[in-house]
């Protein structure tokens, strides 16, 4: 069985720089553009999926419903698929949290230290993220196996990195090590109750602008660290 992991498309606050965590912010039409390239490259390859598991937060669940479109396929929501609470940051934009120092400093440890990153407020820490992506791997997707060929999971960025965390048993220290841009997508293989990586953070469009990459602060274009 493979397992595709795929980010939602583009929102106003991805365009923004603004953290979203669990914020339901709505896609924006270049989201749903970069969705329906994304639907088109992946059928031109023969993928075509039999069963879904989306996050309940609108970004995703649309995602989910458009690389769908014309299969008979129904996504089914989860609560664990929902992004990673930033608690009081969520909202801000990081030039606006650079205005603060000492908030800028303790949110950056998020990307440059996720094993001792301490949210504000009701944030979430990465093993809170990860615990609750353990245990749907466990439930959910695991007893798929033999029922599926293919199996989408439209969710968020840092979801799709936790989820390849548990799944292949890498630590918290290298959360940020694959890159997953709007509608990126990454596939594993399961057989035997063990998980491979096929590919990760893969796009199948040409972007249009640049993007944040939170664990350098630097901006890509293509996916890809230079």
């Amino acid at each position: 069985m493979n397992v595709y992991l795929m980010r939602h498309g583009e929102t106003d606050w991805n365009k923004d720089r603004r953290c979203q965590g669990k914020s339901d912010i709505p896609l924006n039409d270049y989201g749903r553009k970069l969705a329906k390239i994304t639907k088109k490259a992946m059928e031109e390859e023969g993928i075509s999926f039999d069963f879904c598991y989306a996050s309940p937060l609108v970004r995703a669940y649309e995602t989910a419903q458009i690389v769908l479109e014309g299969m008979d396929v129904t996504p089914v929501t989860d609560e664990r698929l929902k992004e990673i609470s930033f608690g009081d940051c969520e909202g801000l934009a990081i030039p606006m949290m650079r205005q603060n120092p000492s908030k800028y400093a303790a949110f950056l440890k998020c990307f440059t230290d996720p094993e001792n990153y301490v949210p504000m407020g009701d944030g979430e820490t990465f093993t809170d993220l990860t615990g609750r992506l353990s245990d749907f791997v466990g439930e959910k997707i695991l007893p798929l196996e033999g029922q599926y060929e293919n199996v989408l999971v439209a969710c968020h960025g840092a979801v799709v990195r936790g989820m390849i965390c548990v799944m292949r048993n890498i630590p918290i220290r290298d959360f940020w090590d694959s890159i997953q841009m709007n509608c990126a997508v990454s596939c594993l293989s399961l057989e035997n109750g063990k998980f491979d990586i096929i590919y990760e953070g893969r796009i199948f469009y040409e972007a249009e602008h640049e993007y944040l990459d939170p664990s350098t602060g630097k901006m890509i274009r293509d996916g890809k660290r230079h």
